[in-house]
This record gives structure tokens, C-alpha cells and sequence, in this order.
């Protein structure tokens, strides 16, 4: 900490104190000698100390310039105001003793320093004005003819500072400019870092949310299936026993599926239940093992012409109508009538599972329904379940044809 800030106390001294400012006491300090050198004899001392006064106001000011732009948010105004105090001792020089060499010297500074801090139109007003004035002393004294000369001669050193001034105070605003794009960019990557960890830690989450899914998806439907069976193995136990051997033995080929499923979330992989099989094909496949383990004879239409889905969407329809099947199984009582209807569009492609048993509602407020309907509304898409009026219950299901992975 001790040495920090002297660090940065040198690092803003060095950017105040530039070429053309450092220029300056080179110029007030030949301006003094040649002045001292150059007295006219017909000077008074009065007038020649109060000459050498003003040189001196013109050095505090010059010294004392950054300090007081510091303390102010104005700092232009500031620093015209300092320009302007500078102008009027330059011109209290050269009138109290006019030394043309060295007080040019003093007027030279002025002009640089102009360019160096102030806008263009501003620097330009000011010079102006300032050399205007300068000039008019040695007219009044000296006439026309000494003018003309003096101006020529001063042209080209005047025209020196003013690039000098202009170059550094464009150098100065680019590197300002740089210093703040580097600050934004170090914010920027800052933001990005954070960004990247955020989205990180959602990647986790979401990944959770979707094993979950896939578990209670996947799992959930083969455990239910096989409480099922096992159920009516224990009720045809005693009465039919070659009933109740076939249910084991579909209990036996439920858990095997569990298993799978297990293994597949276990190792966290992507794998879709169709296997390469287009969605009506997998449907019917489920509908028919599904048929297989209960007494209903569901009835599945394919509305439309098929079209290969995008691997969310069609994983979400075959979830779908998996939970679909699992609630008719666990909520549904004696239904008589099961339908499934898949409809392709050419801007999306739509689930429907209705049932006319009795109860259904028990399942809406399920993980199952919830997890099926955040799916849908990554997919943007929309998925609801209703009881019917009449009886039964109705899930629906509509994505659109593309869809952004999960």
C-alpha cells in the first residue's frame, strides 16, 4: 500500500506534465534572459521590474495550471481563464518593457498551451485575439513597417507550437479513449466470466431437471406398469395361476426395461426411445405393449402427413403419450375408450390423449404433467390437461415443428 500511492500520485503528475508543458519553462526561462540581455536603455527600472513581475505571473500560473483544472469539473473553463490571465501578463510584459525576441517566447507558450487543452474553436478564438493584441504594442510603438517584419518572423514558430499543442492533445485523447475501451473491455470480460459461470451452473440444473424428467418419464412408466401387474398377479394367485405366472413374467420384462432406463440416466446419455424410428413407429410400439398389459384396447391416429421431427421434439411427443398411458393406469378408473391422435401440420405437430374414465385430475398436479409442460415451453410450445365434462380426462400436447435442444 505504501507504494501504491506515490505510483499513482507520479503516473497523473506525468500526464499533466507533457512536451508542451515542459516546453513552457524552457520558453519563460529564454524569455527572462533575453529580456535582462535585451533592456532598452530608455526603460525606467519601474517599468522594467514590473515587466519581470509579469514574466513571473506568467511562470506561477503556468506551474499552478493543473492543479487548480484539477479541482474543478469545468476544467476548459478553467483553463481559459488561466489562458486569459497568462494573455494579459504577456501583454503587461511587452508593454512595460518590450523586448520582441523574448516576449514572443511568452506569447508562443500561450499559443501552444491553447492547442494542447483547448477545443478548436476555442483555441482558435483565443490565439487569434491574443496575437492581435500582442502585435498592436509594436505598431504603436514602432509602426507598420516593424510589424510586418515582426510578423513574418513569428508566422512560423506560432504555426510550430499550434501543431505541436494540436498533436499532443489528439495523442492525449487517444490514449484517454484507450485507457477507457480497456476499461470496458476488462468490465466486458468480467461479465463474461460471470455470464459463463451462470450459465454453467443453469447447464446443471437444467441437466438435473432433465434426468428427473427422463426418470420419472422413463422409470416412473415401467414401475407403475409393474405394480400393476403385480397386483393382479396377487389377486389371480390362488384362483388363476397361470394368470398370475404370465403378469410375473410381464413384471419381469418391466423391470427389465427399468433397468435400462436406470443404465441410461445412470451413464447420462442422450439416447432417444425412438432409436432411430419415426415417432408413429415408436407410438405404436408402446401403444401395443401398453394394450398388452391392460384390458384396453387403445385406438392411435396419425392425422396428417408424417415428417421427421427434430430429436426434442419428437422425444418430447413420445414422453407425452408415455405419461399420457402411465396417468390412465394410475388415475383413470374402469375406462372404457382410450385415444391417441398425433397430427402433423406444416408448422407443428400436436399430441391429444383423451380417456372416458373417472378421475384424472389426481395426476395434473404431478411432476410428471409439469415436467412435460416445462418441456414444452423450452420448445415453445404448449402442453395442458383437462378433465372432461362428460367424464374422462384430456391431455394435449402442440410443439412447433423445429425446436431448440433442452
Amino acid at each position: 500500500m505504501n507504494n501504491q500511492i506515490p505510483k499513482n500520485k507520479l503516473q497523473r503528475s506525468l500526464q499533466d506534465y507533457d512536451v508542451v508543458y515542459l516546453a513552457g519553462y524552457l520558453l519563460i526561462l529564454t524569455s527572462l534572459i533575453i529580456n535582462i540581455i535585451d533592456r532598452p536603455p530608455e526603460i525606467s527600472p519601474g517599468r522594467f521590474s514590473a515587466s519581470l513581475v509579469c514574466i513571473g505571473m506568467v511562470l506561477v500560473l503556468h506551474t499552478l495550471r493543473p492543479r487548480i483544472a484539477s479541482q474543478y469539473s469545468r476544467k476548459e473553463a478553467v483553463n481559459v481563464a488561466v489562458l486569459i490571465l497568462m494573455v494579459l501578463f504577456v501583454l503587461g510584459s511587452t508593454w512595460f518593457s518590450p523586448s520582441m525576441t523574448g516576449d514572443a517566447y511568452l506569447l508562443l507558450i500561450v499559443v501552444g498551451m491553447a492547442f494542447r487543452l483547448l477545443t478548436g474553436p476555442a483555441a482558435a478564438a483565443l490565439t487569434s485575439s491574443a496575437v492581435a493584441l500582442w502585435l498592436l504594442i509594436p505598431y504603436n510603438l514602432y509602426g507598420a513597417d516593424v510589424l510586418l517584419d515582426l510578423s513574418l518572423a513569428i508566422f512560423f514558430a506560432l504555426a510550430f507550437f499550434i501543431a505541436i499543442g494540436w498533436l499532443v492533445r489528439r495523442n492525449t485523447m487517444q490514449l484517454e479513449h484507450a485507457k477507457k475501451l480497456t476499461i470496458e473491455l476488462q468490465q466486458a470480460n468480467e461479465e463474461l466470466r460471470l455470464s459463463r459461470l451462470r450459465e454453467r451452473d443453469l447447464a446443471v440444473v437444467e441437466e438435473r431437471i432433465r434426468l428427473a424428467r427422463d426418470i420419472h418419464d422413463g422409470l416412473g412408466h415401467h414401475l407403475t406398469v409393474l405394480n400393476v401387474q403385480l397386483q393382479a398377479a396377487n389377486i389371480q394367485l390362488e384362483t388363476d395361476p397361470t394368470g398370475a405366472a404370465e403378469a410375473i413374467q410381464i413384471c419381469r420384462q418391466e423391470a427389465q426395461y427399468a433397468l435400462e432406463e436406470v443404465r441410461r440416466s445412470v451413464a447420462v446419455m442422450r439416447n432417444s426411445p425412438l432409436n432411430g424410428t419415426s415417432l408413429e413407429e415408436a407410438l405404436e410400439k408402446l401403444i401395443r405393449e401398453f394394450a398388452r398389459n391392460t384390458p384396453l384396447d387403445p385406438e392411435f391416429e396419425v392425422v396428417g402427413d408424417p415428417y421427421p421431427l427434430e430429436a426434442p421434439v419428437g422425444m418430447t411427443c413420445f414422453r407425452a403419450v408415455q405419461e399420457g398411458l402411465t396417468n390412465v393406469q394410475k388415475h383413470a378408473r374402469n375406462p372404457q375408450h382410450l385415444r391417441i391422435r398425433l397430427e402433423y401440420t406444416p408448422q407443428q405437430v400436436m399430441i391429444c390423449i383423451s380417456d372416458d374414465g373417472h378421475g384424472g385430475a389426481e395426476g395434473e398436479a404431478g411432476y410428471g404433467l409439469a415436467g412435460l409442460k416445462e418441456r414444452a415451453l423450452q420448445l415453445g410450445g404448449q402442453f395442458r390437461g383437462e378433465a372432461i365434462p362428460s367424464g374422462g380426462y384430456t391431455l394435449e400436447l402442440t410443439l412447433p415443428r423445429g425446436g431448440e435442444d433442452d
